[in-house]
């Protein structure tokens, strides 16, 4: 998140009447980098949170006691969940 206040605030310097030139100055392949890394990360937090809330855990994937096949199904999901990105990566080509 603070790469993309950056973003922001170099799209926006002679916009705030800033003195200088912002020494934080994106390309146009890091920022659709920055852009790819951003929708991945927003992706990942919406899972996360949307199994957190139904699946009765938090972000460490602890759980009440006498759960342990919920904490098997969090650890499965975690799993194709890295493997979903990385296929999307390996697709995408980085």
């Amino acid at each position: 998140m603070i790469r993309q206040r950056l973003i922001e605030l170099s799209s926006r310097w002679k916009e705030l009447v800033l003195d200088g030139s912002c020494s934080y100055s994106p390309n146009e392949e890091e920022l659709r980098k920055h852009k790819q890394d951003l929708e991945d990360f927003e992706v990942q937090q919406t899972l996360m949170f949307w199994l957190m809330a139904n699946m009765n855990t938090n972000s460490a994937g602890w759980v009440p006691n006498g759960i342990g096949r919920v904490r098997r199904m969090l650890t499965v999901l975690h799993i194709l969940c890295g493997l979903k990105l990385l296929a999307c990566r390996k697709l995408r080509g980085n």
